[in-house]
């Protein structure tokens, strides 16, 4: 009987070192695919590891699907790179005279002139601070900027009221 009770606490300690070394790997393979998805669609444009100003795919924390926004790896106004342009207005090809469903969702070419969208906004800003640079360019080259430390765009029930700390 006493053999039978060693041999049963020998088979329950291997068989809790075991569970402990399953818990550990599942631990690991958690942190590798939240790496993994991170890199595949980060969740801004400031974590991609590129420096190249172009369209990417980013996802949001807690954003199911990823979606495309225009990056800006310029240096601007020694601000340095990793800029989302949601708003961007070149040549006025593109009508901005638009109702609130466009508003919402966005309209334009991420490539060429747009608007990312006030929801899109609201998925990036409610999960953490966000730096915003305003850029004002005239036809003549001149340019001038304001640099908001932290803001935040609100939910569609909130009027996607944007605030910020300045």
């Amino acid at each position: 009987m006493a053999d039978s009770n060693q041999n049963l606490r020998k088979i329950t300690d291997k068989i809790m070192a075991s569970q402990s070394g399953v818990e550990k790997q599942l631990t690991n393979i958690k942190e590798v695919s939240y790496e993994t998805r991170t890199r595949l669609d980060p969740p801004s444009c400031a974590t991609l590891n590129i420096n190249e100003t172009g369209t990417y795919s980013i996802r949001p924390a807690g954003v199911v699907a990823p979606f495309s926004v225009l990056c800006d790896f310029k240096d601007n106004f020694n601000r340095g790179g990793g800029w989302t342009v949601f708003q961007r207005r070149i040549d006025g090809s593109l009508n901005f005279y638009q109702n609130w469903t466009m508003y919402k969702n966005g309209f334009g070419d991420v490539n060429g002139e747009h608007w990312l969208g006030l929801e899109k906004l609201h998925l990036m800003t409610r999960s953490g601070r966000y730096e915003m640079l305003v850029i004002l360019e005239d036809h003549e080259g001149g340019s001038a900027y304001a640099l908001y430390d932290s803001f935040q765009t609100g939910s569609e029930a909130e009027k996607y009221k944007l605030t910020s700390n300045e």
